[in-house]
């Protein structure tokens, strides 16, 4: 790895729960090299929402491909409206029937919806898949992906339904918005 692409670990420290933040250039097309150090033999599923395919779902696809990772992408709408309990439940149907299990992760590839949203699902199916983000707006990169905190929206407000579930890593391109 060049100087340039080196990255740079952020730990947080939670005890058994804790996990790196890597912060570099380039991690997007490192990010299938990455999950079959840490995972082999692994199978993940990409879920990102129809925004972000366009921008950045086929790097980390090409770099999955490159890498041999086996992988499935499952692709939801848009905004805030998709944290929302039916679009939870499709995707933890969709996840059991691709065969995924629980030592199998999940990669969120998008903004805050898109990571409370994966990681609320990598929760809970097969009792806790493991979870990866890769953040892809500012604001996930210093809010949403960190800390855990998972869920969707309720009729009742903003939240209410989730869970608290660390990523195995986090990733943080600087700066994301010039890829």
């Amino acid at each position: 790895m060049t100087k340039e692409n080196k990255a740079t670990v952020v730990n947080v420290e939670l005890g058994d729960r804790s996990y790196p933040i890597l912060i570099g250039r380039n991690l997007l097309e490192r990010a299938g090299e990455e999950i079959s150090n840490r995972l082999p033999g692994s199978k993940t599923v990409i879920i990102t929402d129809e925004t972000v395919k366009k921008l950045h779902l086929k790097t980390l696809e090409e770099s999955f491909q490159a890498a041999g990772v086996e992988y499935s992408t499952l692709v939801v709408p848009a905004g805030e409206k998709t944290k929302r309990f039916e679009i939870f439940e499709h995707l933890c149907d969709d996840i059991l029937a691709l065969r995924l299990e629980r030592g199998d992760a999940v990669v969120a590839l998008g903004g805050g919806v898109v990571g409370d949203l994966s990681g609320f699902v990598s929760g809970v199916v097969r009792r806790g898949m493991k979870f990866v983000q890769i953040p892809t707006t500012l604001l996930a990169q210093v809010d949403s992906s960190v800390g855990g905190k998972t869920g969707i929206n309720s009729r009742h407000g903003k939240n209410l339904l989730g869970v608290f579930h660390q990523p195995l890593w986090c990733w943080r391109t600087r700066p994301f918005w010039t890829l």
